[in-house]
């Protein structure tokens, strides 16, 4: 049975008019609250009451913040207090002149890297805090972020990574040829991939390669048993000469399916559709007997109609078969290189806003800012956004399984 509408008002104007009749409510008992945390957080480091002695520590008042920006809105007048020893005063924090939250600037960070432009974020964070900010501010905040970027690609790595999924990205240069940023994805025993490093390179030649590798080798990563790449041969050999030869090459199957193709003789789109539908069953086996049992039928039926594509499958063999050796929950993220496709593809949306790389140092800023951004979109996503709402952004240990 249908419901009667009696009223012509909204719920959602009535929601708007709640809030803003309480929003000086809310920001009254943040300020009260935020005084009292600064207090105690006074007494906590002083250990003494008011007015005993024996202490160096005494309290020395308080300095009045004209104003501090919250997603709540604009809190003004708050009380921070003062602590000094016998002729300083000790400081509380370890930043000064904060003027908003982190909050504020991760979720700022966050709508600049996905596409809002800094102009247009002053104008929003505006509407939605009561205070805007300067394009200039926005560009500091990029700034920033240049220690975290640092430190994410100087960690140690400690995780017991011995799968390494590496792939290119293509890009160019202001007013010069073309370069390509160079990303390692590493994937641990439980399936889960972490981006490690990534560099900013003129080429995939072997030069950068190895760059890429040794800087993995020097921060803990001294034991590799599988390589997942694309046909490149300088990843391999510049694999060989960092960790030696005991490691298994797993080929990307959907690069070497584009390869097969340039090796077929029928180009009629039926026969192509046949030809790969094969392909791809090989590999779905869940168990390496059942692979290699399609694998025959596959040679057998073929083997006729196109040999030259049969032929060069037979010596790619041991390359396309390597990912069945670990568990089938997680075989299909070993098996492509799409964990780094995926990420490239995001990627591209944050390139196009800028008219080209300056320089090596300017791709890894880009990328390191990515990521950063996709970390604080994760946590936001768990702790601040509607639980449930389809989300299509990476985190930094983006492939999660579940």
């Amino acid at each position: 049975m249908g419901s009667l509408v009696m009223s012509k008002l909204k719920l959602s104007e009535l929601l708007d008019q709640v809030y803003f009749s309480l929003q000086e409510k809310f920001i009254a008992l943040f300020k009260e609250s935020l005084q009292e945390s600064l207090e105690q957080l006074r007494d906590q480091i002083i250990r003494t009451p008011r007015y005993q002695r024996g202490n160096v520590l005494k309290r020395w008042g308080y300095t009045v913040r004209k104003w501090l920006t919250t997603p709540i809105g604009v809190i003004e007048g708050v009380r921070i207090p003062r602590i000094r020893d016998y002729c300083h005063e000790v400081r509380l924090f370890m930043d000064s002149y904060v003027k908003r939250s982190a909050l504020m600037n991760a979720l700022m960070l966050e709508m600049f890297v996905w596409g809002i432009s800094s102009r247009r974020l002053s104008i929003l964070s505006k509407k939605l805090f009561s205070v805007g900010v300067t394009a200039q501010t926005v560009s500091r905040l990029q700034r920033l972020v240049k220690a975290s970027v640092s430190r994410l690609r100087e960690c140690r790595i400690e995780s017991d990574i011995q799968i390494l999924i590496v792939d290119g990205v293509y890009g160019r240069y202001r007013g010069r040829k073309r370069g390509v940023c160079l990303l390692a994805i590493g994937v641990d025993s439980n399936g889960k991939a972490h981006i490690l490093d990534w560099i900013g390179a003129s080429s995939e030649g072997l030069k950068w390669y190895r760059q890429l590798f040794r800087r993995l080798w020097e921060r803990g990563l001294h034991v590799l048993k599988l390589l997942v790449s694309d046909g490149e041969p300088s990843i391999v050999s510049a694999a060989r000469a960092v960790w030696g030869a005991g490691f298994a090459h797993q080929l990307c199957l959907w690069h070497f399916s584009q390869e097969l193709g340039r090796h077929m003789v029928q180009r009629h789109w039926q026969h192509l559709r046949r030809f790969f539908r094969d392909y791809w069953a090989i590999f779905d086996a869940l168990e390496l007997p059942e692979a290699q049992q399609r694998w025959q039928l596959f040679m057998q039926r073929w083997q006729a109609q196109e040999p030259h594509a049969v032929a060069h499958m037979q010596r790619k063999r041991q390359k396309l078969l390597a990912f069945l050796g670990y568990p089938q929950s997680w075989q299909h993220r070993i098996r492509t290189v799409n964990l780094a496709e995926g990420f490239f593809a995001r990627l591209q949306q944050l390139l196009k806003r800028y008219p080209g790389w300056v320089d090596e140092e300017h791709i890894r800023f880009i990328v390191g800012l990515f990521i950063l951004s996709s970390k604080v979109f994760h946590h936001n996503q768990m702790n601040l956004y509607q639980p449930g709402i389809p989300v299509n952004i990476l985190s930094a240990n983006f492939n999660r399984i579940g």
